[in-house]
């Protein structure tokens, strides 16, 4: 089973939080089915700070457009429709009739631009939150065109380089199942391995997050088995026969486009800068690994995005000897 060290002791309090901390540390994960890490590494207390917070200078945007919450952009970027301060606080005070820079039209972000530079955690968990700001688009009206669907998408600053490239990974596997309760267990077998070695490796976020939950391996995992419920189901037409069916499973990769990210002049979210700043000067574990936790510990640089592509065929033996 899984073995967690003592609480240390308390932190000292800090004067802009009001908060002191402390942690603990994994002495043995779990393994070999034993009972996993689930329980937080942090815990927090309010406090009575001695010492005064220091006040954080004030921005000096100097002849650019200062943001209510205290970021600085050009003056060019002010009443375009876009809301490049993250608050719409550029948008608020507009004399003329705001001028967009795709002009009329209406172009959105893709998941591919929206996700580009997506954290990543060694740890083994999936980042909850990204700290790129990737609705920013620094006043250009950037579009790339993704072939499969025919539409324009916008490509975001932060994107140095955004292409829609689907290809299909050659290894692609087939499978025949003539009795659907097998092909049922092979499934819950692949799913429930995967499953338990992803909570060996601490998949569950256990620290206490306002972030918004990401998409989590369960989900998946309970969307395919609504899909493979319906295949128990079978209350089709043309598929009555329960001894006349076969069961073809295919399973691939497929990737959809790739991205490198800009090298200078990367937007980051004012949450992340707040939490970034939030972060106690004194390492403490509990802290600092939800912060991991939240936004990982590397970025993406470049990558290919994409996902698996896998379909079961429910095919009718009789009829497709009749139509031969």
């Amino acid at each position: 089973d899984c073995k967690l060290s003592s609480w240390s002791e308390w932190g000292p309090c800090d004067p802009c939080t009001n908060q002191r901390f402390r942690s603990r540390h994994v002495l043995r994960f779990g393994q070999f089915g034993g009972r996993p890490c689930l329980e937080p590494l942090g815990d927090t207390q309010s406090c009575k700070a001695r010492n005064v917070c220091p006040e954080e200078p004030e921005a000096d945007c100097g002849t650019d457009f200062q943001c209510n919450s205290g970021r600085c952009i050009k003056q060019r970027l002010v009443c375009n429709v876009d809301n490049d301060c993250g608050d719409f606080s550029d948008e608020d005070n507009c004399e003329d009739e705001p001028k967009s820079p795709c002009r009329n039209h209406d172009i959105d972000v893709s998941e591919v631009g929206r996700t580009a530079g997506q954290g990543i955690n060694v740890l083994g968990m999936q980042p909850m939150a990204s700290p790129f700001d990737n609705e920013f688009f620094n006043g250009l009206c950037d579009r790339v065109r993704d072939g499969n669907t025919r539409t324009y998408y916008r490509k975001p600053w932060n994107v140095g380089v955004l292409l829609y490239d689907t290809k299909a990974d050659k290894t692609f596997t087939s499978v025949f199942y003539h009795d659907r309760m097998r092909m049922f267990r092979q499934f819950y077998k692949e799913k429930q391995k995967n499953f338990n070695a992803g909570f060996t490796l601490k998949y569950t976020p256990t620290e206490i997050s306002d972030k918004v939950d990401a998409q989590a391996n369960t989900g998946f995992y309970y969307r395919k088995n609504s899909s493979l419920t319906s295949i128990l189901d079978m209350r089709t037409e043309r598929v009555s026969l329960i001894g006349n069916q076969t069961f073809l499973h295919i399973k691939g990769k497929v990737q959809l486009g790739r991205f490198q990210m800009r090298s200078r002049d990367i937007r980051l979210t004012d949450t992340f800068l707040h939490d970034l700043n939030s972060l106690p000067t004194k390492y403490e574990k509990g802290e600092y690994f939800k912060f991991l936790e939240d936004y990982g510990t590397h970025y993406a640089v470049s990558g290919a995005v994409g996902g698996v592509y896998e379909l079961v065929y429910v095919l009718d033996n009789y009829a497709m000897s009749r139509t031969g």
